[in-house]
């Protein structure tokens, strides 16, 4: 399966509850469907990450698994109030690991809402 890793927190009632001020709520709705927002999991590891919230569920799972899937080892990226963050952070180890297997990634990605864009693109994304 590949399941969003956020996708059942984002509703704009949740994320107004959260803090999550209204301009910046369609950018998290956006972004609920990024590369760096899908995780492969097996099934039953799938329901038990869907039963609880994802930082909960996160730091139940080990150092290995987190760099097998990319996850950034900053447990703050984990809050729904640094999701930007954490998506940028993992397309940025996303982007590294591909550099990595096939050399260099000069491929965009296609987001939902935006035109073609480069895996770390912003500014405020770092390879290093």
């Amino acid at each position: 399966m590949l399941p969003n890793l956020w996708r059942g927190v984002f509703t704009p009632t949740r994320l107004t509850r959260a803090g999550i001020a209204a301009d910046k709520q369609e950018a998290y709705l956006n972004a609920v469907d990024y590369i760096g927002n899908l995780e492969l999991l097996l099934e039953h590891e799938n329901i038990k990450k869907s039963n609880q919230p994802f930082d909960e569920w996160l730091v139940t799972r080990d150092a290995s698994f987190k760099e097998r899937h990319l996850i950034p080892a900053d447990p703050e990226l984990y809050t729904l109030d640094r999701f930007l963050d954490f998506i940028d952070q993992r397309e940025a180890l996303i982007k590294r690991r591909l550099t990595t297997l096939f050399g260099s990634v000069s491929v965009g990605m296609k987001r939902p809402t935006d035109t073609t864009i480069p895996l770390a693109s912003a500014s405020t994304r770092s390879m290093s």
